[in-house]
Formats: structure tokens, sequence, C-alpha cells
């Protein structure tokens, strides 16, 4: 059925909140949970590990509060999970301890300010509690998983009320999903009359039982039409009465969480993400207006409708460059100038296109598609392993580079990053051009990979066979060597390989440019304002220079403008005088997507060469495959980011058809 909740959840290995329309509105990368709170403030309360509690704030995506059990200085030693917590109205936190048994209430400041001894028959860290809530009489309403019971406690510990969950004359089997069979207690709400709903875990059913333990409602395995239960998790009351359903493990085409009218037990509204968020969702929480505040704007939101978010217009060239085209060549037309007019035309003239290029700037060398990335160290930050990485890039030249890798299952999507060093990108140079470390943070693995000693001598690129007689241009053998940097990537066991982009500011502009255009298993791509065509009027488009499409032997022409005095040579004057441009290495990229970032180097102007890719992507049945969004300075900042990271995010959550 079609959304018209907003949800927050946890699946396959990011928290997710969805908007009423079912796109993703934000998210993050994030292990597995068992409990999710959503704060007055919009904030996020989820547990980290196993036994650590923290507060995520919705904007930046960073924790800013935690409470970490085993960590806690003066606590017991032992082994410790926390499944269960509740922030409470006085501004502290309960939580339910398993493997010390006992609820703790602590404030702010970490220091525990009540402690409630619980009762547990089986023992065992992971099994003692699953959801527990503190009720507004004071006492505690708590899940025990191992028991099969559901206890409700007094402020000193005492039971005052308890609800062991049937069999039902049935054997226990063993497993997660819909053919197994248990008590394995999940949640439970106190309900207004006094009654308690219950969610039974393995029991794949709700039930809801008076004060004296007689079932007066339930909801079977098989009750509902079209649906199986499998591990029932999460409970939920709307403000309209109606009862969701929390259904994890039920396998493909089951949905995730089920809204019924309880007196009439008939499906209202079922989220059916399965493809998306996996068979593991134990949590999901209906975000009602009357409890919610508007959530902060993120990247996130441009998995929605183009119309809102950073995302927004940049798919629609404005009206004064709409439908023109310049005086570019048009690459519809096959060089005999005859017109391509078939998705099939297109294919041999995309064929031809790469061919004429390909012979322009030089054969690459075969690729290296076998080999692995190295790990020479290993860090730990919040949530990602940053490992320092060797790559054997081009058949004369070994690099380093960064591997950042998100916490959660996988496989995940991922981008390659480029620059003059790798160190930026992973947060260690100018600000805003950390792309590795904030796309890591949303959920992407990334490889962070640079030219260090070439910039470090200014020569920048690569040069193959050797920099005093290339027979590839250095701008397509950095390509190349980003070429070989995906096959590395594609081969580890966290990354799925159709979903690598790529993306570079400046002069990794136009390097991730000539290595998607010219490499097209990257899924998608980003140019921040590399100048996408030729511009003999601006400085930094200097796609004249001998480390660029420029090549002749040393030495060199001296860096800087184009003069009489000082003219290009190599390659670059002859694609000139031949009439080619950039534009044409874009049309390659279709129908993958990419943004152009736009500066001062490329500004609105520059949709007079897309336009031509707008075109090759309608003729294929495309559309909303090609981006600019623009900003006065070269600079990234953090608009610009924005719609970078929402791009990515748009793209490669899910695989980019072709």
């Amino acid at each position: 059925m079609s959304a018209d909740h907003r949800v927050a959840l946890h699946g396959n290995g990011r928290l997710v909140i969805l908007d009423t329309g079912g796109a993703i509105e934000w998210q993050r990368p994030w292990g597995p949970i068992h409990d999710l709170h959503v704060l007055d403030n919009g904030n996020l309360m989820v547990q980290q590990g196993k036994a650590a509690v923290v507060e995520i704030d919705r904007e930046s995506k960073q924790v800013v509060w935690k409470y970490d059990a085993a960590g806690a200085e003066g606590e017991q030693s032992g082994p410790v999970e926390i499944h269960g917590f509740q922030p409470l109205d006085d501004g502290t936190v309960m939580i339910a301890e398993s493997g010390r048994r006992r609820i703790i209430e602590v404030d702010r400041q970490g220091r525990i300010v009540h402690t409630v001894p619980l009762v547990v028959e089986n023992p065992h860290p992971h099994t003692d509690t699953r959801l527990a809530r503190k009720l507004a009489s004071g006492h505690y309403l708590v899940c025990h998983e191992a028991d099969g019971t559901v206890r409700e406690y007094d402020a000193a510990g005492h039971i005052v009320w308890q609800y062991r969950v049937p069999l039902f004359d049935r054997e226990p089997a063993p497993g997660h999903g819909p053919d197994a069979f248990g008590n394995k207690v999940f949640s439970a709400l106190r309900l207004a009359g006094g009654n308690t709903l219950i969610g039974t875990g393995n029991g794949h059913s709700v039930l809801e039982v008076d004060p004296e333990g007689q079932i007066v409602w339930q909801i079977r395995q098989h009750d509902l039409p079209g649906i199986t239960l499998a591990w029932v998790t999460t409970v939920q009351v709307l403000a309209n009465g109606n009862r969701v359903i929390g259904n994890c493990h039920a396998g493909p085409g089951q949905p995730l969480l089920i809204e019924v009218e309880p007196e009439t037990k008939r499906v209202v509204w079922t989220l059916d993400r399965f493809d998306t968020f996996g068979n593991n969702v134990s949590n999901c929480l209906i975000l009602e207006d009357d409890a919610e505040t508007d959530p902060p704007k993120s990247a996130d939101a441009a998995q929605s409708a183009e119309g809102a978010g950073p995302l927004a217009g940049a798919f629609t060239p404005p009206p004064k460059y709409r439908d023109r085209y310049g005086d570019y060549r048009s690459p519809l037309r096959f060089a005999d100038g005859s017109r391509v007019r078939t998705a099939e035309d297109w294919q041999r003239r995309r064929a031809e296109i790469l061919k004429l290029w390909q012979e322009k700037l030089g054969a690459w060398p075969p690729l290296m598609e076998d080999q692995q990335l190295e790990i020479l160290e290993t860090t730990r930050e919040e949530g990602l392993s940053v490992h320092r990485v060797g790559l054997q890039w081009t058949p004369e030249n070994r690099t380093e580079g960064y591997l950042l890798v998100p916490e959660g299952p996988g496989p995940h999507p991922a981008v390659i990053t480029v620059y003059y060093e790798p160190e930026t990108a992973i947060g260690q140079g100018k600000p805003y051009r950390d792309f590795a470390l904030q796309l890591a943070r949303r959920g992407f693995v990334t490889l962070s990979l640079g030219t260090s000693e070439a910039t470090a001598s200014k020569t920048y690129a690569l040069f193959h066979p050797h920099i005093d007689r290339a027979t590839v241009q250095p701008l397509s053998m950095l390509g190349y060597a980003a070429a070989n940097a995906w096959h590395a990537l594609a081969n580890r066991p966290e990354v799925d390989s159709q979903r690598i982009g790529i993306v570079g500011h400046s002069f990794g502009g136009k390097w991730a440019m000539f290595a998607s255009c010219l490499f097209d298993k990257f899924a998608c791509a980003a140019w921040s304002d590399p100048g996408i065509v030729f511009d003999e009027s601006r400085p930094s488009v200097n796609y004249w220079e001998p480390y660029y499409l420029g090549y002749h032997p040393r030495p060199w022409r001296k860096r800087g403008m184009i003069t009489k005095e000082n003219p290009a040579r190599g390659l670059y004057p002859q694609l000139v005088a031949e009439g080619r441009d950039l534009h044409e290495l874009h049309a390659l990229m279709a129908p993958r997507p990419f943004l152009v970032s736009g500066g001062s180097e490329d500004p609105p102007e520059r949709w007079l060469a897309l336009n031509h890719t707008i075109a090759v992507n309608r003729l294929l049945g495309y559309e909303d495959r090609v981006a600019m969004t623009n900003r006065p300075e070269h600079s990234p900042n953090a608009q610009s980011n924005a719609a970078i990271y929402a791009f990515f995010e748009r793209f490669l959550i899910e695989p980019v058809g072709r």
C-alpha cells in the first residue's frame, strides 16, 4: 500500500526516516539496534554497539550524547548489553542492562540516579531483556526474552504483575523466520484501560491481555490476508487507535510494518520495503505529526522529488539556457553527418566517439583487474574504520590512500575521491573538501586517492611509460589509475560493485570527469568546478597544460595562459583546431547520472554544453540524469556539498538503472 506515514527505522546498516511518500528524508549509517526513539527536538536516541545509548543530532548526524554501560567508571564488571531504554520527561534516560539484571536511570552527565533490580530466571547478557518502558505510575514494564515473560516492577524492584507468553501447546522451533516458534517476547505497552499489548517475538503474534492475564484480543501468524507474521517486534498504538505491528525476519514479499484497525482487524496500511531495508528491521516507529517537530533540512531530502532539498532545480536548465546547444558539435550526429535516431544508433555512435578519443588520448595499458587493496594501518573513528591502504594503480606507479568503511553489514555503495593528495578528502585539509569523510558518515565506503609525489614535484599527473616519453595524455592516465582503483575497491567484500561513483574538486574534478567518462563501470559521478569544457579565458580551465591534455617532452612550456609567446603544445591545440570539445566525453556518461557542482569555472552557461547529454538521455528514454548546481566561488561550500551528497544518496543508495 502507498505510504502515508513518516517512519523511523533501522535496516541494512542504516538509520532512516521515510517521508509520507516513502522517500528517504534522513539517514545515517549505523549498526544493529533493538530500540529507537525520536526526541522532542527531532534528534534520535538509539543504541550503539552492544552496550551504549546515544543521541544523534538530526542536522549534523553526529553523536551529541552517549552513555556507555561497558565503560562506565566504577560500574560492575562482566558482560553487559542494552536492548531497551527510554528518554524520560525529566531529562534522564532509563536503561535496561542485560547481564547486570537491572534498570538504571542516568542523567545527562552519565551519573546513575536510580537503580531497580530485575528478576531473571534464564540469565544471559543477550537475552535478559528486550524492550522496557517506564509507566506513568512510576513502575517499569520489562520484556524478558529468555524467560518468555513480561514483568511489571515497582520503583524498588518488586514484581507487581507478570504475564508468561503461552506456547499454545506447540513445541518451540529454532530460527528466526516464519517457521521458527517460541515465546521470546520483544515488546509490551500498557494501554489506557489497564490492559497490556504484547509483541510476542517468535510467537508470531500480538496479544492484548487484561490484568488477570486473559487474552482479550489477538492477531495470530496467518490472521491477516496475504500476510505472514514472523518475529513480531515493535507494537505501537496511534492517535486514531489503530495498532502498528513490526514484522521482522518475514522474508521477501512480506511487509515490515502493518497498521490494523483493532475492531475489524482490517489492514489499512503496510510498509513494503524488503528490497531496500532487508530482513532484519527490528525496530520501526511511526512519527505522528502531533508528536514530532518539523525535521531539519538535510541532504537526504533529495531522495524525494526534485522540487525540494539540495538538488532542487538541479536537473532543469534555467529558462534562458533551456533547449539551447551553443556552438558545440552535436554528439547525435555520426562522423559522416548522418543523424542518430534510435537507441541502437546511439550505441554505434557512442563507440565511434570513444574510439576517436581513445586514439587521440593514447591507448591505456591493460587494466589491473585482480588486485587487492593492501591494508597498511587501521584506526577507528566514530562509526568508521579508517584504513591506510596501498595500491598499484599504473604499471609504473604505486600509491597510498585511505579506505573508510562505515559500521553495519554490507555490501555498501562506494565513492572514490580524487585530489592532489588523499589527506584532504578525509578531513585533514581545506574546509569543504572532505568528501570521503562526509560520504563515509552517510553510509558509503570511500577510497581517497591523490597524486602526492607528483603534486610535490609540480608535475601533478601520471605519465606512461615515463614523464619524458609519455604515450598517453596525463589526464587520461589519471582516468586509467582511477579505473584500476575501481577494480581494487570492487574486489572488497564490503562494497557493492554496481554502486561505485567518483567525485573530485578542481584538479580532482577534471580527474573524476575523465575517469567516469572513459570508464563506464562508474555508476555515477560528481565533478566540482573542473571547467567541463575548453575555455581559454579561464586560467583554471587549463587543459592546455602538459600535465593535462597538452603533453610534450620537457622542457615544458611555462605554466599559465596561452599567449603568442607561450603557445599551447601537444594534443590540446589539435583538438581545438578540429572543433572537438569535452561535451563529447560527457555524452559517454549517458544514461549514467552526473552532477556538475559549478563554481567560478562552471557558471550557468555551461548548460549549453550539458544540454547535448540531456538530448542523448532523452533519446534513450531517461530524464533527470544531468544536473548542475552553481555558486559564485571556485571553492566548494556547505550548500554545494549538500547537493553532492544528496546526488550520491539518490543514485547509489539503490543501483542505477542503465
